[in-house]
């Protein structure tokens, strides 16, 4: 015969919402691995260097500004650029033309790494931008309109 009081013993129950918290953890777990596998995956995907070469265009052209926006001539030179720029991953070659006069300033790494812009589709290949600016420039006192014409050449990581 059976004791009825180990029926009515209930200290080996457990509540059906106790049961529920490994029950979650099966299966967020498993989720939360696979989720971060596939932004693993895709993060490493995304190719930043355009991205990388606009923002080193945009401070190599207003490395040299004065006030207002307007760019002192005598005060372009190769040894400001590449403080200002101030990263080895970069090659940049600045060109100001203003009337008759033109100026060029460029990093060291613009002559190691300009060569290799032709194989610009491989992997280890830098990545090459060109553009150009239409800039005020102070000339000897006064403002002259002049075009900024800037390339930047980033190593891809």
């Amino acid at each position: 015969m059976l004791n009825k009081n180990l029926l009515n013993d209930k200290k080996g129950d457990v509540a059906e919402g106790m049961l529920w918290i490994p029950r979650l953890l099966f299966l967020l777990l498993p989720l939360a691995l696979a989720v971060s596998f596939f932004i693993a995956i895709l993060v490493s995907a995304i190719d930043v260097t355009p991205i990388e070469a606009a923002i080193f265009s945009q401070r190599a052209g207003t490395c040299f500004y004065e006030d207002v926006g307007v760019i002192d001539f005598a005060k372009i030179d190769s040894k400001e650029l590449e403080k200002c720029l101030s990263s080895d991953a970069v090659g940049a070659k600045l060109n100001l033309t203003v009337l008759d006069a033109s100026i060029v300033a460029k990093t060291d790494e613009f002559d190691y790494l300009e060569p290799l812009c032709v194989f610009n589709e491989e992997k280890n290949a830098p990545y090459c931008s060109k553009s150009r600016k239409y800039v005020a420039v102070n000339l000897e006192g006064t403002v002259h309109p002049g075009t900024l014409d800037i390339e930047i050449l980033v190593k891809k990581r």
